[in-house]
């Protein structure tokens, strides 16, 4: 499913932010334990750990407050930046 996520009333120098559209798609992983040498398996892998993989294909609409922007995507967990990449 695709989702639109936006800020209402958000602003930045020349106008305001675009909505961003994104697919996202999530695959849970096994815990994982250090002390176990053999992994044991898991029926119930709703609490473990998992890996959320971005992969941005394009955008459009973008605001430019400078003559070469260069697009990134800024990722957040609980409002703390996680990472930064430039395409």
């Amino acid at each position: 499913t695709e989702t639109v996520l936006h800020k209402k009333g958000t602003k930045v120098m020349g106008g305001n932010i675009p909505p961003l559209h994104v697919r996202i798609e999530y695959t849970p992983l096994p815990p994982v334990s250090l002390e176990v040498p053999i992994p044991r398996p898991q029926e119930d892998i709703g609490n473990g750990a998992g890996v959320l993989y971005i992969m941005v294909h394009g955008a459009d609409n973008l605001v430019s407050v400078d003559p070469s922007p260069s697009p990134y995507c800024l990722v957040f967990n609980s409002r703390r930046k996680v990472s930064s990449k430039f395409m």
